[in-house]
């Protein structure tokens, strides 16, 4: 594969995916920072104790971060497969794609990082799946 044959829908595709890991990665981290908050909303809307709110709110902190790690690591590498003309990766990247958009449509949230994570991954996979995109990743352009 030549750096230079990759159409540019790839190249945007694959910046997309990287960039909806990053993405992904900074908000979990960034969602530790409001764990104080977190435990006081538990507290107060579930009417637990605190050593029980602070318990609730670190499971669901890791458990958040766990499905982070995992979908950003998971965009990253399908997407840089993608690079190297793996036409399964594209599909697999897509299909992790529309499991984690139906994990948000399931929670009912419409928040900003279920917005971001839609906006990203669906041009990264409208990217991947263009005419010249499909072309090349099939090996038809040659």
């Amino acid at each position: 594969m030549s750096g230079e044959n990759v159409p540019r829908a790839v190249r945007a595709g694959v910046g997309f995916w990287c960039a909806l890991a990053a993405f992904l990665l900074v908000q979990a981290a960034f969602s530790w920072s409001g764990r104080p908050a977190l435990e006081q909303q538990l507290a107060a809307a579930r009417r637990l104790a605190p050593e029980q709110a602070a318990a609730q709110a670190q499971h669901m902190l890791l458990l958040n971060t766990g499905l982070a790690v995992l979908f950003a690591a998971a965009y990253a590498v399908l997407g840089l497969l993608v690079l190297k003309q793996r036409a399964w990766a594209r599909i697999a990247v897509t299909g992790v794609l529309a499991v984690q958009l139906a994990m948000a449509m399931g929670s009912l949230s419409l928040s900003a990082v279920n917005l971001i994570v839609l906006v990203l991954g669906g041009a990264a996979a409208w990217c991947c799946w263009t005419r010249s995109a499909a072309e090349w990743v099939s090996g038809e352009h040659e």
